[in-house]
């Protein structure tokens, strides 16, 4: 039997209420949220009273339940799907099933997990049906594929671009835009939330990330690269405070953060090399 061991870096989503969804390709049941918690396991679990701690219980074919499920190769819990907890990014884990997982098709190795995007498509063991991710705040992401969880093991160059917020708990309460910065550390992280929103919206309306990036920031940011489209250039381990850097370095070339903060204020960071 497969088991789950909830990650370290698995946290709850900052998303609100139905904003990430589980549905069956063929639309045979509503929209399941999976927003609401760090992590879904999915399975036969809890059918027919078989319990095994489930979340989500994949539906069978026909309707006859766990036995069918059973021969069709999905296990009691036979997968996952967890937030990390930079920016809510979305991971699918295979619980070492005996049947297996896909993801958009290529098959997933057992307990890594591998980047969930929105509308990637999961199928599990020979179920005929697959279930499709729906979450817009995944979108400036890029396509569905498979990939490995962040580790912070890089010791390269890199180079980012930010969009920082000031509050009154910052190291330097003050910036070019204002003087004086009164607003608390909630109201900084909502309204990098609140951009980031504006930043996916316009990005699944057609534009393109890095150019909304660099125009939010030029108008939004408190730091002085704000002229710059909010281009930090390259840096290497150490120049950046720790916080900062490893949220940059847990990122892909061209995939943008959630919220991070660090004694600066509350930043959203694009990764550009």
């Amino acid at each position: 039997m497969s088991h789950f061991k909830m990650p370290p870096w698995a946290r709850a989503p900052p998303f609100p209420p139905g904003a990430a969804t589980l549905t069956p390709d063929d639309n045979s049941a509503a929209p399941i949220d999976v927003s609401r918690q760090a992590a879904y396991v999915l399975g036969r679990g809890g059918l027919d009273g078989g319990g095994g701690g489930v979340d989500v219980a994949l539906a069978p074919p026909s309707g006859h339940g766990d036995a069918e499920l059973a021969a069709l190769g999905v296990g009691r819990a036979h997968a996952a799907i967890v937030y990390h907890e930079e920016g809510g990014r979305a991971y699918a884990i295979d619980l070492a099933s005996r049947g297996g997982v896909k993801l958009d098709g290529r098959a997933l190795e057992p307990n890594k997990p591998a980047r969930l995007r929105n509308g990637a498509a999961l199928s599990f063991g020979a179920l005929p049906r697959s279930y499709v991710f729906r979450c817009p705040e995944a979108a400036a992401g890029g396509p569905a594929q498979v990939a490995p969880a962040p580790q912070d093991t890089a010791t390269a160059t890199v180079r980012a671009s930010h969009l920082l917020v000031k509050h009154r708990e910052s190291r330097r309460p003050s910036s070019f835009r204002e003087p004086v910065v009164t607003r608390s550390p909630d109201e900084a992280r909502a309204a990098v939330d609140a951009l980031r929103r504006e930043i996916v919206a316009r990005v699944e309306g057609g534009a393109r990330l890095e150019e909304v990036f660099a125009e939010v920031a030029g108008r939004e940011s408190h730091c002085s690269s704000a002229r710059a489209g909010g281009d930090l250039g390259p840096f290497s381990r150490g120049q950046m405070q720790r916080a900062f850097d490893e949220a940059t370095r847990a990122l892909r070339v061209g995939e943008m953060s959630g919220a991070v903060a660090s004694d600066s204020g509350v930043h959203l960071i694009l990764r550009t090399a």
